[in-house]
Parts: C-alpha cells; sequence; structure tokens
C-alpha cells in the first residue's frame, strides 16, 4: 500500500467501492475491505478497543495473525458509519489526544464512548463476542453489505471472529468444539485466569 497516498478513508470513498462492485465479478464492496486493510492497521484502533473492554492492545489480537482481525473490524467498521470514515478518524484522535494528556484508562474508555457511543458498542462486541450488532446500531449505519448481508443486521464476523471472541477467555470457558488448550486438558487443574486471557490482571 502507498503510504504517500493518505488514508484509506482520504483514498477510497465508500461510494467509489460501491460503484466498483460490478466490475469484480460480483463479490460484494465490504468483501473487499479486509485486504485493504490488511497492509495498513492502525495501531491506535487496536489499543482503544483494549482501553474499553479493559484487555491490553498488546494482547488483544491473535499472535498467530497480527492486524487480520484488527483490520478488518476498524474497515467494516469506518465503512458502516453512516458519518463515514471521519467518524473513526475522529473517535481516535480522540484516543491519542487522551493517552498523551495521561488520563487513566478508565477515563479513557468513558472519553470514548461518549464521543462515539455506536462506533465504542461496535468495536467492543466485534473482539468479546466476534459478531457484527448492526440491528442494534441501525440508526447510525449506513445501507450498505458485507457478503451479502445488510450492516444493519446482526451477523457472525467469521469463525475465527467467533472462537477468538474475549468473552470466551473472560469468562474461563471455550465455544463447543474448540478450546485455547489441549486435548485432555480438562482432566487436569483448571488453569488461573491470566492461562485463559494471557495476561497477569494483577
Amino acid at each position: 500500500m502507498d503510504e504517500s497516498a493518505g488514508t484509506w478513508g482520504n483514498r477510497i470513498r465508500r461510494r467509489a467501492v460501491l460503484k466498483g462492485m460490478s466490475a469484480v465479478g460480483g463479490t460484494t464492496a465490504m468483501g473487499l475491505l479486509p485486504r485493504l486493510a490488511s497492509a495498513d492497521v492502525d495501531r491506535s484502533y487496536v489499543d482503544a478497543c483494549g482501553t474499553l473492554i479493559g484487555v491490553p492492545g498488546s494482547v488483544l489480537e491473535p499472535v498467530n495473525q497480527p492486524g487480520k482481525l484488527a483490520g478488518g473490524f476498524r474497515m467494516l467498521t469506518e465503512a458502516a458509519m453512516l458519518a463515514g470514515p471521519e467518524a473513526m478518524e475522529e473517535w481516535l484522535e480522540t484516543y491519542r489526544q487522551a493517552t498523551e494528556r495521561g488520563d487513566t484508562n478508565d477515563e479513557i474508555a468513558q472519553i470514548l464512548y461518549y464521543t462515539a457511543p455506536a462506533l465504542s458498542r461496535l468495536g467492543m462486541k466485534l473482539w468479546l463476542f466476534g459478531m457484527w450488532t448492526g440491528a442494534s446500531e441501525h440508526d447510525a449505519l449506513d445501507d450498505i453489505t458485507y457478503e451479502g448481508k445488510s450492516v444493519k443486521d446482526t451477523f457472525v464476523y467469521s469463525a475465527v471472529a467467533y472462537r477468538r471472541g474475549w468473552i470466551w477467555r473472560i469468562a474461563q470457558a471455550h465455544p463447543m468444539g474448540y478450546s485455547h488448550f489441549d486435548l485432555n486438558s480438562w482432566g487436569e487443574e483448571p488453569p488461573m485466569l491470566a492461562d485463559y486471557i494471557g495476561y497477569n490482571t494483577g
């Protein structure tokens, strides 16, 4: 990605992507977003979402796929917001200013939430549940689709996002058919919370 071209929001507008749908053999416009985002993920997005749910940004992403979920989450949210990518830019700038002032994590979380409640809730639920919860935020969203689904609906972002949702680790549980631990680990002493979530809360 040519960084001299600026941010995605300045380079490719939502309408331009939608207009080009017919040129990519029926691929939905939103289906292109993770590929566009993967090379240029804003670290501030991960850190801001981590602050909101109380998980350090340094451990929020899957270690074997850094940037993949974050890039897709951010770009989906940017394109879906009725206010456009500018809403994300303002939200991230609010986060940067708050961290530069030395605000506490609790203060930053409150500031982020009140700056953009819908954007904040969408981000938290993506990381916690692997779910896009557009049905409860439809007034703040545009009329576009992601892989054939309206962004004003609620759906699982991906199987990986669902399996790696932070709600499982926080609850010291796992989704059916998948576990972060090895086979037969159920017969051993239950691990500490830090082993589930990947960092020491104390």
